[in-house]
């Protein structure tokens, strides 16, 4: 018998990944979910044993330990993780995953953000030929990133763990690319940009916990930040609020974490996780 599985995230729009669930499993639709609560109720009716959910769609935090135990497998097309606790299921993910390095979706996204924050926000419009950037983390997308900007930048600059520019702080724009991990958490604060040399404007596609957001937006309104440009929120997937996403100022930008959700780049995410599942079953 197919094993049932619950799509917390829109699916209907992916024919590929559409065609290996119809093959495989018994699809359980719990798109309509707005908290852990109702997923709590469709798992206990429906008795799924495997959930797939994505961090774009909504802020639910899937914690585990209050789902049934009929669940045995939490599947996310995502390298993050920070949207699921899980200690008693297996999770699977393309966290480090070779698909990645096919996927350019996040990369462009980032592209956009500082293009708005060039010539929608800076007042008036910046010519980019005549600024620097730093990209913070020399990893799968900050490489990408190095491509698309090298051409467009008078400089651009890389700070790694390993490796860093000399003249990194010099940036006239800093864009964040970097894992979430321990030492990475909130590390965007008033200490780490006050080393930066001119005022700057800022792109995070990677995590809204890597940022302060109360330092930020001191420096937003003292003006050592002319600019914030962001796919991602402190406290996405909790009850606290975000202090940049309630501010208001005309010099933020915020999408609604859909750096990664062009069409291509969900299939082959989608397809990738749903597979390693498949396999996980043989």
């Amino acid at each position: 018998m197919k094993p049932k599985i619950l799509l917390l995230t829109p699916y209907k729009h992916l024919p590929q990944f559409n065609k290996i669930l119809k093959n495989n499993f018994i699809v359980i639709d719990g798109t309509d979910t707005h908290n852990i609560d109702d997923v709590v109720d469709i798992c206990n009716k429906k008795s799924p044993s495997i959930v797939f959910y994505a961090p774009n769609y909504k802020g639910i935090f899937l914690d585990d330990t209050l789902l049934p135990e009929c669940v045995q497998i939490i599947a996310t097309p995502s390298t993050g993780l920070n949207h699921i606790n899980s200690t008693k299921t297996k999770v699977f993910s393309v966290k480090n995953d070779d698909v990645l390095k096919k996927i350019y979706s996040t990369a462009e996204h980032n592209l956009f953000l500082i293009l708005n924050l060039a010539k929608s926000i800076a007042n008036p419009p910046i010519e980019l030929s005549d600024k620097s950037i730093g990209i913070l983390g020399h990893g799968r997308l900050g490489k990408m990133l190095y491509n698309y900007l090298k051409p467009l930048f008078k400089e651009v600059y890389i700070s790694d763990l390993y490796y860093g520019s000399s003249n990194f702080y010099n940036s006239d724009f800093l864009t964040i690319n970097v894992d979430l991990n321990p030492s990475s958490t909130e590390m965007i604060n008033e200490e780490y940009i006050s080393k930066f040399k001119k005022n700057i404007y800022i792109v995070n596609t990677a995590r809204g916990e890597v940022v302060n957001e109360n330092d930020l937006l001191k420096l937003i309104k003292t003006k050592k930040v002319l600019g914030y440009a962001t796919d991602v929120i402190q406290n996405e997937y909790s009850d606290k609020q975000s202090v940049i996403l309630n501010s208001n100022l005309n010099n933020v930008l915020i999408t609604p974490h859909i750096g990664g959700t062009s069409i291509y780049a969900q299939e082959l995410a989608y397809k990738t996780t749903i597979n390693k599942v498949i396999n996980d079953r043989l």
